[in-house]
This record gives structure tokens, C-alpha cells and sequence, in this order.
């Protein structure tokens, strides 16, 4: 698998270059082994160089290295991120077992460093995630935690631009909190009795007899 035709392949806005065996890129992957043409180039300028690396270094040594003992949580975070921009290559060039890697990587890098994505990043990750990834679900149960998190409390506000233009994650959402909350029924806002003043309008400053 180490001899024949190679490809170079340029990743993101710097051109970081890798040179890659076609025969091995085809015997993983089955976007390229349906691809007919032997290209001497592959540009990947809207990629990010950290994921591409990691799927180099699964694809010549079968395995990601996981950061030391020594590494910061930081350093995990970010080996974290590069995880879920390895799980879109991943996905684009049907390396399945690449895709489970990827975000098992990242679930666990999160787990250790008690670490989550904001409200920005969940936006980014699930905007730039195709429909049916795995990612999409994980951050909105991710955000759906932070939200119903009493130790927290968290303002809702702030998941503003996950909502705007994006039904589907609003959707997923209450889906998502309604099913983790196990379908509590919430008390009845008609029914008689109670601070029926609690819906009315006193701005003028009068108050209910």
C-alpha cells in the first residue's frame, strides 16, 4: 500500500501540504477508491490542518495519539476540537471507523477535562455538521444540559444564536429536554385558583382587589 501513485493534499487558509499514498487512501477509504482519476493534487482549503493531521497519523500508524498525562486541560480542549473537525473529514471520505474514533475522542477529552463548548462553538460545531451527524445530537444534548443544570443556571439568552435561522436545532432542543426531563407535565396555566394577578396588567400601577 506504500508504493504507487501519491497525492498531495493541501488543508485550509496556510496550505499546510501532506504528500499521501492513493493506494492507502483507497484502501480506507471509499470516496477515493470510487474516484477515477489520479489527480496530482487535492485541495482542502476550507479544512483544518489540526484535523487533517490526525487523520495522517490513524492512516500510516492505525492510531490517534492521545494527549500525555502531562498535557493540560487546554491542551486537551484543543486536541478535543481538532477531534470534531476530524470527524468532518472523516465523514466526507466515508472512513467510518475514523468517525467513531473521532468523537469518542472527543466525548472522553471532554469527560476528563470537565471542559464544554459555549454557546458560539455549539453553533459553529452544529451548523458546519452535516444532517444526521452525530455531532448535531451530541451538542444538543450538550447544550440542553448546561440549560437545565440547576447548579448553574445558565441564561437561556445566550444559546440566542443557535436559534436564529435554525429551526431544526430548536426543534432538537425541546425534543432533547423533554425527553432527558422524562415528559414532566408542567401545571395547567388555566385552571381557577391560584395568582390569577400573575396575568394581568398592573403597569398603570393598580393592583387586584
Amino acid at each position: 500500500l506504500l508504493s504507487g501513485p501519491t497525492i498531495d493534499v493541501v488543508v485550509g487558509q496556510k496550505q499546510r501540504r501532506w504528500t499521501l499514498h492513493l493506494n492507502l487512501l483507497r484502501q480506507h477509504s471509499a470516496y477515493f477508491s470510487e474516484r477515477h482519476d489520479d489527480a496530482a493534487t487535492l485541495s482542502l482549503a476550507e479544512d483544518d490542518p489540526d484535523g487533517f493531521a490526525l487523520l495522517v497519523q490513524w492512516l500510516y500508524q492505525g492510531y490517534i495519539q492521545y494527549p500525555s498525562e502531562s498535557s493540560t486541560d487546554d491542551e486537551r480542549y484543543r486536541h478535543a476540537a481538532a477531534c470534531q473537525r476530524l470527524h468532518l473529514l472523516a465523514t466526507r471520505f466515508q472512513l467510518n471507523q475514523l468517525s467513531n474514533i473521532s468523537v469518542d475522542r472527543y466525548r472522553r477529552c471532554l469527560y476528563e477535562t470537565k471542559l464544554v463548548p459555549d454557546a458560539k462553538e455549539i453553533d459553529e460545531i452544529y451548523r458546519s455538521s452535516p444532517r444526521g451527524s452525530p455531532f448535531r445530537r451530541l451538542m444538543v444534548q450538550i447544550a440542553a444540559r448546561q440549560l437545565m443544570d440547576p447548579e448553574t443556571r445558565r441564561d437561556p439568552s445566550d444559546y440566542r444564536p443557535c436559534l436564529e435561522d435554525n429551526a431544526d436545532f430548536a426543534i432538537e432542543l425541546f425534543e432533547t429536554i423533554r425527553n432527558m426531563s422524562g415528559g414532566i407535565l408542567f401545571p395547567d396555566p388555566t385552571a381557577p385558583g391560584g395568582d390569577s394577578c400573575q396575568w394581568h396588567d398592573h403597569t398603570d400601577g393598580s393592583k387586584c382587589p
